[in-house]
């Protein structure tokens, strides 16, 4: 019986002088699609606000957006590659197919977690970059003042909800975001290792390695806290509800803005209203609720494991469901 023949990788004919210029070509288009336009804005920005006087102003904003980047693609970076060196840790990496597999597909299949390396450190960047887009946000955050006056539900200043809130609800939907990231990268990691094992055939239940389930459930533990804080009561004529602010379109962290009224998501422009019913921006429907009750005690106790719906495209209204709104309260 003729055994298989054996799978090798075969270098191709590009030598280091193909690959120093494709080096070369894509350093000029990053340099002509991205660089050149880039300080073009920058410098008509320059001088226009030098013309008018307000240099300072431009000064503040590139400096805030430059050390927003760095700091939050640094956090970043560092949040997703000390996940990744817990699920890269141990030993050799279990063969995660069945049966023998070639030398050089072995070779391949033991490198595919470095990858998730490079795929860190481009999160980390278009963090950093998400996060300077809300300059704006995070000074109204460090040089808000109270406005004197409070709401009649919470008894908070106004301030808190104009200043303070935007830059903790960006700050929650970063940490999520990267949560999500962490989970998804070393969850590859310990799949590639064979410390998950999917369903099969042979064994109908997901495996997971004792390794690999505490690290992954801690994250998914972190996850669920931060959508815990997600949550906001509101009281109308019909009663009081939470809504889960998690934008329907793409699972962003809306913003509430106080002065305009309404819940704004960061990513796309959505809008929502002060009951979470969108109205403007892509978001197909308004933001979920979540399970609320009343205790014996008389405490509110918000349940987010359990989310309530309204589609009209589909016909889904459960807003008006028991558990979805407290009534007479």
């Amino acid at each position: 019986m003729e055994s298989s023949p054996q799978l090798k990788l075969v270098p191709g004919p590009g030598g280091p002088g193909t690959r120093q210029a494709i080096r070369v070509l894509l350093g000029v288009v990053v340099l002509v699609l991205i660089v050149f336009p880039a300080m073009m804005r920058l410098a008509a920005d320059l001088f226009w606000f030098r013309e008018i006087g307000f240099q300072r102003v431009f000064t503040t904003e590139l400096v805030t957006k430059f050390l927003l980047f760095a700091i939050v693609a640094t956090v970043s970076y560092a949040l997703l590659a000390v996940n990744l060196r817990v699920a890269r840790r141990g030993g050799s990496p279990a063969n995660v197919f069945s049966g023998p597999l070639p030398e050089s597909l072995t070779d391949l299949i033991e490198r595919l977690p470095r990858l998730t390396t490079p795929a860190a450190i481009v999160f980390a960047i278009l963090a950093g970059i998400s996060a300077s887009a809300a300059w704006m946000t995070v000074l109204q955050f460090l040089n808000g003042a109270p406005f004197g006056m409070t709401d009649p539900v919470f008894n908070r200043d106004i301030g808190f909800y104009t200043f303070v809130m935007p830059g903790l609800a960006m700050l929650l939907g970063l940490l999520s975001t990267l949560t999500v990231l962490a989970v998804l990268l070393s969850g590859f990691v310990y799949l590639v290792r064979g410390e998950i094992r999917p369903p099969s055939p042979a064994s109908p239940k997901l495996m997971l390695s004792p390794r690999a389930g505490a690290h992954l459930g801690v994250l998914v533990i972190v996850f669920l806290l931060l959508a815990a804080a997600r949550i906001w009561v509101v009281r109308n004529s019909e009663g009081v509800f939470a809504i889960y602010a998690r934008c329907t379109h793409l699972g962003c962290t809306p913003d509430w803005k106080e002065g305009e009224h309404k819940f704004k998501c960061p990513c796309h422009g959505s809008g929502f209203d002060s009951e979470g019913i969108n109205f403007e921006g892509p978001a197909p429907r308004p933001m979920d609720r979540a399970r609320i009750e009343l205790a014996p005690s008389g405490q509110i106790v918000v349940d987010t494991a359990d989310l309530y719906k309204r589609d009209p495209f589909i016909g889904i209204d459960e807003f008006g469901d028991d558990g979805a709104i407290l009534r007479g309260v």
